[in-house]
C-alpha cells in the first residue's frame, strides 16, 4: 500500500514556521506601537477633555454632539440630562 500525502503523521513544527511566528509576534507588537501613537497624537491636538457642542437640525430641535478624544468615541443625544450621563460614565 502506498502512502498519500493525507496518511502522512503530525510532524512538529519546523524551523521555517517559528520564523512565521516571530513575524506574526512583530506584526502584532507594531500595531499595538502605532495604535498607541495615534492615541498620544490625537491627546495633543485634541486634549482630553470632552468636547460638547449644541446644535439644531431643520425642524429645530436642539440636540447635543460630544466628543471624548482619549476614545475617540462621539455621540449625538438629545438632552442636557443625557449629556451628563454620559459624562459621569466617561469620567
Amino acid at each position: 500500500m502506498k502512502l498519500t500525502y493525507r496518511d502522512v503523521p503530525y510532524q512538529p513544527q519546523s524551523k521555517s514556521d517559528r520564523s512565521w511566528e516571530l513575524s506574526t509576534f512583530f506584526e502584532r507588537t507594531l500595531a499595538r506601537v502605532l495604535a498607541f501613537g495615534r492615541l498620544i497624537i490625537r491627546i495633543v491636538l485634541n486634549g482630553y477633555q470632552p468636547k460638547i457642542r449644541q446644535g439644531c437640525d431643520r425642524d429645530n430641535n436642539i440636540y447635543w454632539y460630544a466628543y471624548y478624544p482619549l476614545s475617540g468615541i462621539s455621540k449625538v443625544l438629545a438632552s442636557e440630562a443625557e449629556i451628563k450621563q454620559w459624562l459621569e460614565l466617561t469620567q
